[in-house]
């Protein structure tokens, strides 16, 4: 599927990284070459209807996936070689599928990672949802994610969730963490998820990802929403 592929990422332009970012950052993380594409709120209404569209059959393309682009119209969408996936998790295990890395070697360190993948898109999900019920999240939901994810991720040893191996659900945590920032989420310098969020904010390719994104990124102003 990726090897001498043309890949697209579709995301809606926005100050945070989102769920598109984590594909962005898995993509530069695996030196997979893509090319991203950034849509504006105000391109954003037609675009989804052109996602959800029926895809163009390929000559010689064999898929046993439906043709159709992205039934739901979200992002992140990827397209490859004429053939789309869409949604964030899915697209992250999809490809750490096709590397044969970023996931566990043993069904229960698969298990592992899929299980603090859901707590991460939850909390990515809550984090959203903050927007109309700030206090409750402050208070009672975001720490009870902090402290699930990491459980999970001091009782490996670190720094990441399979102790010297990145993951996917790495990916994850490092991208809601980014977006909240550690001070925020009151996650200590010295604790596991913090160590977790350096070392993998300091991957050479992340960082030269997250450091493009910071320069071309628009303003809270800009998208109108309020600085956190």
């Amino acid at each position: 599927m990726l090897r001498n592929s043309t890949i697209n990422l579709y995301k809606i332009a926005g100050p945070f990284l989102s769920r598109a970012g984590n594909v962005g950052i898995f993509l530069a993380d695996a030196n997979i070459p893509f090319k991203e594409h950034h849509i504006s709120r105000a391109e954003w209404l037609a675009a989804r209807k052109q996602f959800q569209t029926t895809a163009v059959k390929h000559a010689g393309h064999n898929s046993s996936l439906p043709s159709v682009r992205n039934p739901f119209g979200s992002t992140p969408t990827i397209e490859v070689n004429g053939q789309w996936y869409a949604h964030t998790t899915p697209i992250l295990r999809l490809i750490a599928r096709e590397l044969g890395r970023y996931d566990g070697k043993s069904n229960e360190e698969k298990y592992l990672v899929d299980a603090v993948a859901d707590i991460t898109a939850d909390w990515r999900a809550a984090w959203i949802d903050m927007l109309f019920s700030k206090d409750r999240y402050i208070q009672k939901s975001r720490p009870r994610f902090v402290d699930a994810c990491q459980a999970y991720v001091q009782s490996r040893g670190g720094p990441y969730l399979l102790g010297d191996r990145i993951s996917y659900a790495d990916i994850l945590m490092y991208g809601v963490i980014y977006d909240e920032t550690p001070a925020l989420c009151q996650i200590g310098e010295h604790t596991p998820l913090h160590q977790l969020y350096r070392a993998v904010g300091e991957r050479p390719r992340i960082k030269a990802y997250i450091e493009r994104w910071e320069a071309t990124k628009p303003s809270c102003a800009e998208y109108g929403v309020v600085p956190k």
